[in-house]
């Protein structure tokens, strides 16, 4: 198994794989970006090339490309392994699949079966004359039907429980995948009757779920239903076209959020092809935790109308909250963007051009609110703006939209800064950290710069004589330099050694920026600085030794016991100290 996963790792470009997530740059012998997993405006995640290793400084998330993938895309290890297996060609033998991850393929597997057997129908089979006819109606090319794999499922009550019973497949299966549901013992009817059918893949082409419209105006029907949640498929993290948009969105560094499956064939089909849709559900945290891979800049075009407003409101905060840029594009024509662009191309074309920041969108809205003759109305619009900003987690933004309010809605800033000062219910109580939090933080960090540069440094034994592991309080790195002092501060006779607990931090060591610093300097600089932070590192030491012999003497004296020979040393310390502040 493990020589499976290495030639799977050694086939695999980390830098490629993470970059289609964070947007890296290079920075040295390696590549920065910010961390997908967590929240930062400094990039501090870094991707090594060379040892195929990522490491977050800011969160501490670290590991390969295979621990990336899972935690980013929630994957199980076999699923992780089978989608780098699948891109680079390498079989995967003996690899235990776990039971869940062998569900899901069969539901995988069953949804692929539907996919083909409702896009034939609606491409090929008489049966899919009425959708076809449809899609004619609603002005949908053959090209785009192909493109998002839109199917047919034909009026009959089993005509897609037949099919998969003649396959040969498990009835009890499609039950649990959402596609029939089973009203007996032995009766099993389709979920989807006489409906288009909407595909809706996961970012790697895989069938999770499906959506249904009706073809004939019924009120007794819904307009649409779909798929119910399984394992593979979740309505709060999966949106319609990521998959088909996934390329556009990362070009144009933008994504544009709507409502509606036909809204994104029209504008797709327009040309306007970073779109996607929410699906069956309001726009969840988790869905723009899953387009923040893509993009950092959100575009909202709901519906205007009231309901369109509140969505915009509840999406503001959740993007604000996420650092995500966002805004909003206003639709003056049309109820929706497919309407629109059946109107006007050109007009959907310019309007994707040209959206407007959220919070000004929402404050116009608010500002025409206003009514002037009521003196009251003013304070209210204030209450619900002010309410608003109050949930935003960044001081910073509150301070930039607190100026915008002022400005769009005629507030003077003073009594509007003194109206938040009072309004404000946030109540963050702030932690401050004991007075020896930042030295501890300083002298792991000197630490872990002076390891690194050991790993990736040939120095003369004059300097590495004076490096002594007491100075190294930090277990992991303690251990770390005790191997290479074992090993004659030979790097290169320390790889194989390393413990698996202790891989990850040592991989980490490779890519400390301070170290890539370092190491672009001179080398007659270079060999200054390591002695510089050697020498850092032995003042906290004795610094130390000089506290725990000042209350060893302490002890002895209270108890007229003999402090003399501590009291040497804590001299010789002293000496010590002030001869490395010369």
């Amino acid at each position: 198994m493990s020589s499976t996963i290495e030639e799977i790792k050694s086939k695999v470009d980390i830098v490629e794989i993470i970059g289609r997530y964070v947007n890296l740059k290079q920075s040295g012998s390696s590549y920065k970006g910010l961390c997908p997993f967590h929240q930062e405006k400094t990039p501090s995640f870094f991707v090594s090339p060379e040892r195929q290793f990522f490491k977050c400084f800011g969160c501490g998330e670290s590991g390969d490309v295979i621990s990336f993938l899972m935690k980013i895309e929630g994957w199980s290890f076999y699923e992780t392994l089978k989608y780098l297996a699948d891109m680079t060609g390498v079989k995967l033998e003996n690899i235990p699949i776990d039971p869940d991850s062998k569900f899901k393929e069969k539901l995988f597997y069953l949804n692929k079966v539907a996919s083909h057997f409702y896009h034939y129908l609606l491409t090929k089979h008489k049966l899919g004359q009425f959708g076809r006819d449809y899609l004619v109606e609603r002005q949908i090319s053959q090209k785009t039907a192909k493109d998002f794999y839109l199917g047919y499922a034909p009026a009959g009550w089993d005509s897609l429980s037949r099919y998969l019973k003649k396959k040969g497949l498990d009835l009890d299966l499609a039950v649990r995948a959402g596609l029939i549901i089973k009203s007996n013992p032995n009766r099993y009817y389709d979920r989807f009757r006489d409906r288009l059918i909407f595909p809706l893949f996961n970012i790697l082409g895989e069938v999770v779920g499906f959506g249904g419209r009706r073809l004939k105006a019924d009120d007794q029907v819904p307009k649409y239903i779909n798929s119910p949640e399984t394992v593979i498929y979740n309505k709060s993290r999966h949106l319609f076209g990521l998959y088909q948009a996934k390329k556009a969105i990362r070009q144009s560094k933008q994504v544009i959020v709507t409502e509606g499956e036909f809204d994104v064939l029209s504008s797709y089909q327009a040309g306007v092809q970073n779109i996607v849709a929410v699906k069956g559900s309001v726009l969840t945290p988790q869905h723009l935790k899953i387009l923040k891979r893509y993009s950092r800049e959100i575009i909202f075009c709901f519906d205007n109308d009231q309901a369109g407003i509140k969505a915009c409101q509840r999406s503001f905060l959740m993007a604000e909250n996420q650092g995500l840029k966002n805004k909003v594009i206003i639709l003056e024509k049309g109820k929706d963007i497919d309407d629109l662009i059946k109107q006007s191309k050109d007009y959907w074309l310019k309007a994707s051009r040209e959206a407007d920041y959220t919070f000004n969108y929402l404050l116009e809205n608010w500002r025409r609110k206003i009514n002037i003759k009521d003196p009251y109305s003013k304070k209210e619009t204030l209450n619900q703006v002010l309410n608003l900003i109050s949930k935003i987690e960044n001081p910073v933004l509150q301070d930039e939209y607190l100026d915008l309010t002022s400005q769009k809605l005629d507030v003077d800033q003073t009594s509007l800064r003194r109206w938040w000062k009072n309004f404000s219910k946030l109540g963050t109580s702030v932690i401050k950290p004991s007075k020896n939090q930042p030295a501890k933080r300083a002298g792991k960090d000197l630490e872990a710069c002076l390891a690194g540069l050991l790993l990736k440094l040939k120095l003369p034994d004059e300097i590495t004589r004076e490096i002594k592991v007491d100075y190294f309080k930090f277990p992991a790195y303690r251990k770390i330099v005790q191997l290479l002092e074992a090993n004659k501060f030979r790097a290169e006779s320390v790889e194989a050694k390393i413990s698996p607990e202790l891989k990850d931090i040592y991989n980490g060591l490779y890519l400390l920026p301070m170290v890539d610093k370092i190491l672009a300097y001179p080398e007659a600089k270079k060999k200054k600085e390591v002695i510089k932070i050697i020498k850092r590192l032995k003042q906290v030491f004795i610094k130390e030794q000089i506290e725990k012999l000042k209350l060893v003497i302490s002890q002895k004296e209270n108890t007229d016991q003999d402090s003399s020979q501590e009291t040497k040393l804590l001299q010789t310390h002293l000496r010590e100290l002030g001869r490395l502040k010369a």
